[in-house]
């Protein structure tokens, strides 16, 4: 059993492969985002297949611990999909809408990589 770990499951191509990944069965899909109502719903539709953490990918303390959890719940982490992002048009050239963007896209991806790369050369594969 493949078990996937899909970061930004809440919309998107995130949610979708989620969805597609649960109908191809045998397999254990642990699925991140910071909607928690979109992620409860996600659950309730293949509750066999589907462990939920709520985490934002720009609280880059809280994620690298919410990762570990995620991941244990599942029992480890064969392929792991990072799928959050986030971007908004910006006419005004208004730094704190590209901050929002830096945080999200660049920042808490970064963090999601490097524990990626970190827990999947501990475990020798991934």
């Amino acid at each position: 059993m493949k078990r996937v770990l899909i970061v930004g499951a809440t919309s998107g191509i995130g949610e979708g492969l989620a969805r597609l990944y649960a109908e191809r069965g045998e397999v254990k899909i642990g699925v991140m985002g910071r909607r928690s109502g979109r992620l409860k719903d996600l659950c309730a539709s293949r509750p066999d297949v589907f462990e939920a953490e709520v985490c934002d990918v720009t609280d880059t303390e809280a994620l690298p611990v919410a990762l570990e959890r995620l991941a244990s719940r599942l029992g480890g982490v064969d392929i792991l999909v990072l799928s959050s992002g986030t971007g908004d048009l910006n006419p005004e050239l208004d730094y704190a809408v590209e901050r929002c963007t830096l945080d999200t896209n660049v920042t808490g991806w970064t963090c999601v990589a490097d524990w990626a790369i970190r827990y999947f050369e501990n475990r020798g594969q991934g």
